[in-house]
């Protein structure tokens, strides 16, 4: 479960930073009452519930839509839809622990991190909130994960700090349903999963511990920790040069069009996601095999993840400088 969400994660805040506009306009504090909503359904068994006026680009994917308040690309009124097939359940403690880190140490300023159990429609949510800082533009992110049949789903909505959407957040949130008769599965699928998604209460795991003491002896946990970060953080840095000659070649034929120039980036930078959650997959499974705290892992993966950003940011780059 690690590997897939991790990626997800980053590459959520990778979207993120593409489609946030740093102009500046003038902010509507609250919802508009005549302002008429019209039903969305997606590919993977849900519905919901957006306003008429809305613009919703044609770049969107089975898997990933945008909607936008103002313009398309807007960051102040940004509607965010993922869903990622993913074993196991989001909403234990240890998964959306892990879910909320990698929100919160993405390479950008973030602060006031808030979460609560929520419930729509019958479907259990986790809901948060927290600030961000991009490009010295302070946003405000509102956002649900959930379970959704094979894998979970993720919906955010993002604006300008100063601004008042909440309403249409709540309205939106209030409207997800699900489509398909699928719950049944899911449960069972959790009842199967149920020891993967907290394998460190494992007693078979315990009692293996206790047997093989010398496995958690620091300084080899250590070495262990350290020789993944080496190897996948090379890994990363000899990547990073021919994505972004991919980047730079697939872009040429798309100049002008920025919803494609970031599906493009947003694609080489996704591929360089894979190699640091390959790193950080394997990071987990030293934790759970000696039975480390989360501190430990957390510590570790952290670095890695640094590596990514420093790295992520090339392409980044490569993206703003072909798309102004």
């Amino acid at each position: 479960m690690k590997k897939k969400l991790l990626g997800m994660i980053l590459l959520f805040t990778i979207i993120f930073s593409f489609g946030c506009s740093s102009t500046q306009e003038q902010s509507t504090s609250e919802n508009d009452p005549q302002e008429t909503y019209s039903q969305q359904e997606t590919t993977f068994g849900l519905s919901y519930e957006i306003p008429d006026s809305w613009k919703t680009p044609d770049t969107n994917s089975d898997t990933e839509i945008y909607h936008y308040k103002k313009e398309i690309g807007s960051g102040d009124g940004m509607l965010y839809i993922i869903y990622q097939e993913i074993d196991g359940d989001i909403l234990t403690e240890t998964s959306f622990n892990e879910f909320a880190d990698g929100l919160l140490n993405s390479g950008y300023d973030t602060d006031g991190f808030q979460s609560e159990d929520f419930e729509s429609n019958n479907i259990k949510m986790k809901k948060f909130s927290y600030n961000m800082e991009i490009e010295q533009t302070n946003y405000k992110t509102q956002g649900v994960v959930f379970n959704c049949y094979e894998g979970i789903v993720m919906i955010t909505f993002s604006s300008f700090s100063e601004s008042n959407y909440d309403s249409y957040f709540d309205k939106i949130i209030s409207s997800v349903k699900s489509t398909d008769v699928i719950e049944e599965e899911f449960n069972e699928n959790i009842v199967q999963n149920e020891d993967e998604t907290e394998p460190i209460e494992d007693e078979t795991l315990d009692d293996n511990l206790s047997e093989n003491d010398s496995s958690n002896d620091s300084s080899t946990d250590n070495a262990s920790y350290q020789s993944i970060l080496d190897e996948y953080s090379e890994k990363i840095k000899e990547a990073t040069p021919g994505l972004v000659d991919e980047y730079k070649n697939e872009a040429a034929e798309h100049s002008g069009d920025i919803n494609k120039l970031a599906e493009i980036s947003n694609d080489k930078v996704n591929k360089l996601a894979e190699i640091s959650n390959e790193g950080i997959e394997e990071m987990a499974n030293i934790m759970y095999s000696n039975g480390d705290d989360y501190d430990t892992y957390e510590e570790w993966s952290k670095k890695l993840m640094d590596v990514y950003t420093e790295y992520a940011e090339k392409i980044m780059d490569a993206y703003i400088d072909s798309a102004t």
